[in-house]
């Protein structure tokens, strides 16, 4: 997973949250250091938690750029923001949306409907296994 958002915060708590799930998380502060790290990792990153607003490099035009890279990236915009015509246009393209502020629910469920499987991360023990 990739989550970008120019938000420490709201890197962490989505970082923690896709830890938890089993996820090897990078994250990225703005658009341009995300496809950087698009560019470079591109077959480890299942999915982009992108935000909308942020300096640098706003979502939109990163979201035209990993699209241009991988038309087959899946991108779950994660924001406070959607107005304008060009977020339209990306919130209708992108695989997912959850609005800001999100609880862990929104997101599990999100990124499982993108997905379609679980995470690979620890499970609970099986009955007798301890």
């Amino acid at each position: 997973m990739l989550v970008v958002d120019d938000e420490p915060m709201i890197r962490s708590s989505l970082s923690r949250i896709l830890i938890r799930q089993g996820f090897e998380v990078t994250t990225a502060e703005n658009g341009a250091e995300a496809l950087d790290l698009y560019r470079d990792q591109q077959h480890r990153i299942r999915l982009v938690m992108l935000d909308m607003a942020m300096p640098v490099m706003d979502g939109i035009e990163c979201f035209r750029r990993l699209r241009a890279l991988d038309p087959e990236v899946k991108v779950l915009v994660v924001s406070g923001y959607s107005a304008g015509q060009d977020a339209a246009e990306v919130l209708a393209a992108a695989n997912g949306f959850v609005r800001k502020p999100f609880d862990l629910d929104e997101i599990q469920a999100a990124v499982h409907a993108i997905l379609g499987d679980e995470p690979a991360g620890p499970q609970p023990p099986r009955p007798g296994t301890g």
